[in-house]
């Protein structure tokens, strides 16, 4: 897909607003999950922006391009990155939004993680719109009381238990926003789940 300005425009920051162009040295996931979301729920009503990966910014603003030296050469992620970005700005960006929840742009890099780890690398194409509705169904939920895995497949409807777990449960535990009520015993047939102090803080930041 074109992008809708020419590329030397936005390296040298014209016709675009310089708070919406971020240039990046190279592949850091983190500073680059924090930028797109931050990008995707467009708190601020700026449009969305551009992330151009492989120059620095120089002295006058502007971008200095980065030689091969510079890069570690992980192929194929400025591919993937594309396909992230386009899915994260028209899907995310609104259920976000949305959403009851008060932190948004903590939320925003959670479905942007989820995204980018889980989602676009399974076998199958997910219905992002389907699979960030849940998580945030499931954190509104569980703020409200503890719940089994079942039961909440149960009331969201999901189908299949095992992609509920390795897709959406399982991950929000990794990323430490949902804990086990029995976690001595992970196995228990009486295991329900509930927010962690930091899946309550996107409540009440």
């Amino acid at each position: 897909m074109a992008l809708p300005i020419n590329i030397e425009d936005l390296l040298n920051k014209r016709k675009v607003e310089s708070n919406r162009i971020e240039f990046k040295t190279g592949w850091n996931p983190d500073k680059i999950y924090h930028t797109v979301c931050a990008f995707a729920t467009d708190l601020e009503n700026t449009g969305g922006g551009y992330i151009l990966i492989g120059v620095e910014e120089g002295r006058d603003g502007v971008a200095r391009k980065l030689s091969e030296d510079d890069f570690n050469g992980d192929s194929g992620w400025t591919h993937r990155l594309g396909q992230t970005l386009g899915q994260v700005s028209v899907q995310v960006q609104e259920i976000v939004k949305q959403s009851i929840v008060v932190d948004k742009e903590q939320l925003g890099q959670i479905l942007g993680q989820l995204l980018i780890e889980i989602w676009n690398k399974s076998k199958r194409k997910e219905d992002i719109r389907k699979m960030s509705e849940s998580v945030v169904n499931i954190l509104c939920l569980l703020k409200e009381n503890s719940y089994s895995a079942s039961s909440l497949i149960k009331i969201l409807k999901f189908g299949d238990s095992k992609d509920f777990k390795r897709k959406l449960l399982n991950p929000l535990i990794n990323y430490g926003y949902i804990g086990m009520l029995y976690p001595e015993k992970p196995t228990s047939a009486k295991q329900a789940y509930q927010l962690t102090h930091k899946g309550l803080k996107l409540f009440n930041p």
